[in-house]
């Protein structure tokens, strides 16, 4: 066996999609268009070197001398003490940088490799047996220009607010200058990917006593709600969906929206609903999100009677004013977990930050192959931000505006949230190769991926077939049976119960603590009684994160938590010190979350007498 053999058999048995990728690879016969010439040379270890040659320039990977030693050195620069290592790699060559940093990560660090040149890989995967790398469980593996949104979303799954800071951002030698726009492209990437994650918890921690006030006020709909794959086949696919935001650009064409009606399933984003209903336009479909999003959207009494694609944490007077059929999706992990107890998903697709988003991933879900956007300006119209001439600002907003490409290729201003929220979009397109995604807005930002049309056309060209929607939802029955609502019944309460013990296992946690700490000043934290203490901690965090409840009390906390607890995975050189700061943050942890128990209980409480 050859050593291209024996990469391909360990990749096989362990990266599964990368050997898929190099199978491609092999299939398309690959040309060199970036790197016109690879080469080894020998060294004065028992490892050559690898060089590239592009339009006439060389660039040597590895030193010509000492190969290992220059790898060992390179490693040697970043700092391993964070627990949460999450290392982003731009550039594999021909593995022994990656070698000498596996040496230096504990079992639970991930690495996430991007290599931009599938010729480079290709060659090296004939040269050099890498067997040792594949099979480490804590490699993710991505390799060309076509792999680069599976980069993205390795990143996004990797990291949390709690290890943002614990990440190791590296280059291979020489990859930056051989290769420098893909290696911009990757550097934007993991920029942007930490933009999302802190306006992510930053939304979580703002939004987090309220989602959790509403997900429990809220308990009532699941009497009567379906789950948004239930209407998956029932509403037809070839029919367009279209989504109705609120952008400034839909004063231009929301008249045009009469002529689609029963021809396509128009769906309205929340904030969009009363624009809709003063021209005189009822939607199929309105979704909602938002945990503190005002009622006032929905204060035309024809909304009350619009079939509602919701997450159990939206507004509460919302859903307790609205009387049609309410349709959950994408919901708190609490309500997800009982749902999965009776062997229901609630939904596919994450639902991504905005309203818009959340109705996309509806339409994708429900495999719409048409999907139209209207009103989806992501950018500033004449100085408004939505329709009807309305201005709505954002915190900090100053701090992230921005110019980006518009419809017609000119320049056009767009501010932090809004270019997330664009491109959350253009990736979620890739992501769905056979909807035909539209963008009929008019105006506004350019969406890569989204074909440009106006509504007129596309009405013109697609809103051939009827439909009624109305039809459809009154035929389909609540997903949960009588029985199914007794056993969530009984887990209710359940959570209540575990609250109390909750917050009896955290006071005893708190005093565990408080010993430990004096030990550690004591330098007497390296003995039996101290380490009996830290299973005893270790036993009830792992008791309270195993309950279904600490779902709810993990989002109630968010907000004091992320204050103080900022930094929970950095460690100093100072050992000792770092033993003091882990068990006080443990102390500090255990008060937020008994705090948030005893907080909650009472809730839980009025919604078990009020409701069941």
């Amino acid at each position: 066996m050859n050593i291209y053999e024996q990469n391909l058999n360990e990749i096989r048995a362990n990266m599964p999609k990368l050997y898929e990728d190099i199978t491609k690879a092999e299939q398309e016969n690959l040309e060199r268009r970036l790197v016109t010439q690879i080469e080894t040379l020998e060294t004065k270890e028992d490892q050559t070197s690898l060089i590239i040659k592009i339009e006439g320039k060389k660039y040597r990977l590895n030193s010509s001398y000492y190969p290992i030693k220059e790898a060992r050195i390179w490693a040697e620069q970043y700092n391993y003490d964070n627990l949460g290592i999450v290392v982003s790699m731009f550039g594999f060559g021909n593995g022994s940088f990656v070698r000498e940093l596996l040496k230096h990560l504990e079992d639970g660090a991930k690495v996430i490799i991007y290599e931009p040149v599938k010729e480079i890989f290709m060659f090296v995967l004939h040269q050099y047996d890498l067997s040792d790398i594949w099979k480490n469980c804590n490699i993710s593996f991505f390799v060309g220009e076509e792999n680069k949104l599976n980069f993205t979303n390795a990143i996004d799954a990797n990291t949390h607010w709690t290890n943002v800071y614990s990440q190791i951002i590296c280059k291979h030698p020489q990859y930056d200058k051989a290769f420098l726009n893909r290696y911009r492209d990757f550097l934007i990437i993991i920029q942007e990917n930490n933009e999302r994650t802190f306006i992510n918890r930053n939304t979580e921690s703002y939004f987090g006593k309220s989602i959790v006030h509403n997900t429990i006020s809220n308990l009532f709909c699941i009497k009567d709600a379906n789950t948004v794959l239930e209407y998956l086949g029932k509403l037809p696919q070839d029919i367009p969906a279209i989504i109705v935001s609120a952008g400034p650009s839909l004063d231009k064409n929301i008249d045009e929206l009469k002529r689609a009606k029963g021809k396509a399933i128009i769906v309205a984003t929340d904030t969009a609903l009363r624009h809709l209903f003063n021209h005189d336009i009822e939607p199929d479909f309105a979704v909602t999100i938002d945990a503190k999003k005002p009622a006032e959207y929905f204060s035309n009494p024809r909304c009350k009677d619009v079939p509602l694609f919701c997450k159990v944490e939206a507004n509460h007077t919302i859903l307790a004013n609205h009387t049609s059929r309410k349709i959950l999706f994408s919901c708190h992990p609490y309500l997800n977990k009982i749902y999965a107890n009776f062997g229901k998903l609630i939904s596919y697709y994450a639902a991504g930050g905005s309203v818009a988003t959340g109705a996309f991933s509806i339409c994708a879900a429900l495999k719409f192959k048409r999907i139209v956007l209207i009103g989806q300006d992501l950018a500033y119209g004449n100085g408004v931000t939505h329709a009807g001439g309305e201005i709505s600002s954002v915190r900090n907003e100053e701090e992230g505006i921005r110019f980006i490409e518009d419809n017609d290729g000119n320049p056009i201003k767009t501010r932090h949230d809004w270019y997330i929220y664009l491109k959350w979009f253009e990736n979620s397109i890739e992501l769905v190769p056979d909807i035909d995604v539209i963008n009929a807005t008019e105006g506004g930002a350019k969406i890569k991926g989204a074909k440009v049309m106006t509504l007129s056309d596309v009405i013109d060209q697609y809103c051939n077939k009827e439909v009624n929607c109305k039809d459809i939802v009154n035929s389909i029955e609540p997903t949960l049976s009588e029985d199914n609502l007794v056993q969530v019944k009984s887990i209710l309460e359940n959570s209540r119960n575990d609250l109390d013990k909750i917050i009896n296992k955290s006071n005893k946690a708190i005093s565990l603590c408080n010993k430990i700490i004096k030990a550690c000043k004591s330098n007497m934290f390296d003995t039996a009684e101290c380490r009996r203490m830290v299973r005893q901690v270790t036993n009830i965090n792992d008791f309270i994160e195993g309950t279904l409840v600490y779902n709810l009390i993990d989002t109630y906390i968010s907000d004091e938590a992320s204050k103080k607890l900022a930094g929970i995975y950095l460690f100093s050189k100072d050992q000792d010190e770092d033993l003091v700061n882990t068990f006080n943050r443990t102390k500090a942890m255990h008060e937020l979350i008994r705090t948030g128990a005893r907080e909650m209980k009472p809730m839980l409480e009025e919604e078990l007498k009020k409701f069941w």
